[in-house]
């Protein structure tokens, strides 16, 4: 039997040369996919909370109400309430709603923008329909009167005293207070610019 040239023997022998490829490119561990929210990302509504005009909005109504109402009551100091509420309270719907979406194990980068705008928007309509309309005013009182009980209750109770009465808040129709209106577009603003 003939043997085989030494050409094909050596080719028998050789391994395979390896064929090129591309290289790896190592991904580094803190990188976020695009359009992905970070599980550790600060919520939006804790971002907010702790901005310095969240919190001096918040700091202004309890001056206004347990001070300067008080010894300088005026239109002036009426305002400053309005303007103040309607600052931080979108935040504080929003706050409420991110706890119901967790609760629903709903993802965190569902309650964002669009729904601090939501509560903005819902806000300034509740706002208006208590200022503007008798029986706005009228459930108001009784509403924030019922959320109100509960740390009565709690100061009593704790000074040994007794469950207090159920009573409605101060609080009149008057559409001149409209006009605070725009300060419930702080709130979207301070996250756009956050963004």
């Amino acid at each position: 039997m003939p043997s085989p040239p030494p050409s094909a023997e050596l080719h028998a022998t050789q391994p395979a040369a390896p064929q090129p490829t591309a290289p790896l490119r190592a991904t580094p561990p803190h990188a976020t996919p695009p359009h992905a929210t970070p599980l550790h990302a600060t919520p939006l509504h804790a971002t907010l909370l702790a901005h310095p005009w969240i919190v001096g909005s918040i700091a202004l109504l309890w001056i206004n109400d347990h001070v300067l109402k008080v010894h300088w009551p005026s239109a002036l100091t009426g305002k400053l309430s309005d303007a103040a509420g309607l600052v931080f309270f979108p935040v504080v719907l929003l706050a409420l709603l991110s706890l119901a979406a967790r609760a629903a194990r709903r993802p965190p980068a569902a309650i964002g923008f669009r729904s601090l705008l939501l509560c903005a928007l819902v806000t300034g309509a509740v706002f208006a329909w208590v200022k503007l309309d008798p029986a706005g005013t009228a459930w108001y009182r009784h509403a924030l009167g019922a959320l109100q009980w509960p740390l009565r209750a709690a100061l009593r109770l704790g000074h040994g005293q007794g469950l207090p009465a159920l009573r409605r808040v101060v609080a009149v129709t008057d559409p001149t207070d409209v006009w605070t209106l725009p300060f419930v577009m702080i709130a979207p603003w301070l996250a756009r610019r956050a963004r």
